[in-house]
């Protein structure tokens, strides 16, 4: 007897193939066999046809979001700071924020070292683009910035979009044409957006490069989301009391992610010893009274060991910090008004410095008004002056509605 056909009859036992006629025969279960291979395969095929429509977004699924996001942020950090994809960076912020409705979105502020800063138009093309790609030599790209960076459409197109405030897009939609980078009078750049004739389809309008939003290709090859980069700040806006955990932080907060980070680290009142620190003391409103007085007095007294050292001045003692400060000379003349505006325009927005300039004039009853806003009305008004269509008159009368809110 041949070895393979002894082998053929063990198999056939081993597997319990007790009637001859059953050997080398192969049976197959039709789909109509409940419980058989392809029956199953049926159903499953059946089950993820109907996930597929009717199953699970990934709103619906934060504890996977959560994790898939913090893990492209971890990568995302490692490409900039490790990897230096921008050049070596010097300093860098971000901060986690989350929707009540839509996924977890990060904002994040890199500088750069001096020899690498963004310091003329000519650099922004290897930064940042904002034009619709060649379709035909860039085809990826092209569907990445079709899925992820176009915006709206809104205005003319569409007044309802979600965008539209007052008749107009909060983001300045649909973007001027330009031919080249040209760094903009208000600081901020205008990207070149050539009139090339490109337009793509989206919700049935058609919409060219000045519905574009900037972008870095090489993150939006590498990351396939909406991931808007800039080479400066946008506005922060005014982050409320009033507080809505969504499913995504509860999911963030659960797992114990940061929610923000910085480097080099800020601290206060500890001297520095190993790392790298930046010191600052907190700000304070003149509406928080002596805490104000507090910051005023560590602000200009030299050395203070003790809230008593503070206390006193000319060896008299002060029971209040306002007492002390005015002792000193610190609130005449409106020139703790102006130093707290003046210090206030190096890292607040407009919208902040208005409302700090609405408490001033409610609170601390400034002597010459018309001094404080000739020096800062520049800087209350600076976000109305980016509106393209604002001319001079437009830009005041809406800088002196806005204070409407906090008077």
């Amino acid at each position: 007897m041949q070895s393979e056909l002894y082998q053929g009859i063990v198999d056939s036992v081993v597997r319990g193939e007790a009637r001859g006629s059953e050997v080398g025969k192969r049976i197959v279960l039709l789909a109509s066999f409940i419980g058989g291979p392809r029956d199953m395969r049926r159903r499953y095929l059946d089950a993820i046809t109907l996930v597929r429509t009717f199953g699970q977004l990934p709103q619906d699924r934060p504890d996977l979001t959560s994790r898939v996001f913090r893990a492209k942020l971890q990568d995302l950090k490692d490409q900039i700071i490790k990897k230096r994809i921008f050049g070596p960076v010097a300093a860098y912020v971000y901060v986690v924020e989350f929707q009540k409705q839509g996924l977890s979105h990060v904002h994040m502020l890199v500088i750069l070292q001096n020899d690498y800063k963004i310091n003329c138009v000519d650099m922004f093309d290897g930064f940042v683009s904002a034009e619709i790609p060649n379709k035909d030599s860039h085809p990826r790209l092209f569907g990445l910035v079709i899925k992820h960076m176009m915006h709206g459409p809104c205005g003319t197109l569409n007044r309802n979009n979600s965008c539209m405030i007052g008749g107009r897009c909060k983001s300045h939609y649909p973007r001027q044409f330009s031919e080249y980078y040209v760094q903009g009078l208000d600081g901020y750049p205008i990207y070149q957006r050539r009139d090339d004739s490109r337009t793509i389809n989206v919700q049935n309008a058609e919409l060219s490069s000045q519905w574009v939003v900037h972008y870095n290709p090489y993150l939006l090859y590498r990351y396939d989301c909406h991931i808007n980069v800039e080479t400066l700040v946008d506005e922060i806006k005014e982050f409320q009391d009033a507080r809505w955990v969504s499913a995504q932080e509860s999911m963030w907060r659960i797992y114990e992610f940061d929610l923000n980070e910085m480097s080099p680290a800020g601290k206060i009142w500890i001297e520095r010893k190993q790392r790298k620190v930046i010191g600052r003391v907190n700000a304070a409103s003149p509406v928080e009274g002596e805490r104000y007085y507090l910051r005023l007095l560590l602000l200009h007294v030299r050395g203070p060991s003790s809230f008593n050292y503070l206390l006193t001045f000319n060896n008299q003692i002060y029971f209040t910090f306002k007492e002390a400060s005015q002792s000193r000379g610190l609130l005449e003349c409106d020139r703790r008004n102006f130093e707290c505006l003046n210090e206030a325009t190096t890292f607040q927005m407009p919208y902040a410095l208005r409302r700090l300039f609405a408490t001033i004039l409610t609170y601390c009853e400034p002597a010459n008004v018309q001094n404080l806003w000739d020096s800062f009305y520049k800087h209350f008004s600076e976000d109305f002056t980016r509106h393209e269509t604002n001319d001079d008159l437009d830009v005041l009368f809406e800088t002196l509605h806005s204070f409407d809110f906090f008077l």
